[in-house]
């Protein structure tokens, strides 16, 4: 419809000013241009690949769900989102993209933080923090959930300081 719009309006009208501007917004969404330059419409307008966020632009988020207070969560949505993780959890966004041609991820685990008790009365015992067992599935969000679990998993096992228990979804987005 914006194609012959277009070729309809006058040279330098408002409605062709319009029109080219609606058009260009569909440039992401894998519009070939040399399909505006006939004097006839197309079959198919969009017939390139969509265009994908670069990477430098993308932005890791960490959440939870249910929100919850606890001081140790906030420190695991802090460890999360830090720069040193978000190479890898963009090379999870990037094969989940390849595979779905979807521009966001979401990936959402349930992660909680217990009181181990050490077992001996002169050593005291302490917080742990881990992710429940993966769910079976298959395809390209078990995939991405897979590789989000691998990349935070490990550093949950790492983490010090963790004083608080909770229970809750460690919502993780790249967008």
């Amino acid at each position: 419809v914006l194609h012959r719009c277009l070729m309809g309006a006058p040279m330098g009208s408002e409605l062709r000013v319009r029109a080219l501007a609606s058009l260009a917004t569909l440039d992401d969404a894998g519009l070939e241009p040399a399909h505006l330059a006939l004097d006839k419409p197309a079959d198919v307008y969009l017939s390139r690949a969509p265009a994908t966020p670069t990477t430098e632009k993308l932005k890791v988020t960490a959440t939870g769900e249910p929100a919850t207070s606890a001081a140790s969560f906030a420190a695991v949505v802090e460890r999360v989102q830090q720069g040193d993780l978000r190479s890898s959890l963009v090379s999870c966004w990037q094969k989940y993209s390849d595979a779905t041609k979807k521009t966001s991820l979401t990936v959402s685990l349930p992660i909680k933080a217990a009181y181990i008790d050490s077992g001996y009365d002169d050593e005291p015992g302490g917080f742990v923090v881990k992710l429940d067992p993966p769910a079976a599935g298959s395809g390209p969000d078990a995939e991405a959930t897979a590789c989000v679990r691998g990349v935070v998993e490990p550093t949950l096992k790492e983490m010090k300081g963790v004083k608080d228990g909770f229970t809750t979804k460690l919502k993780v987005t790249i967008e």
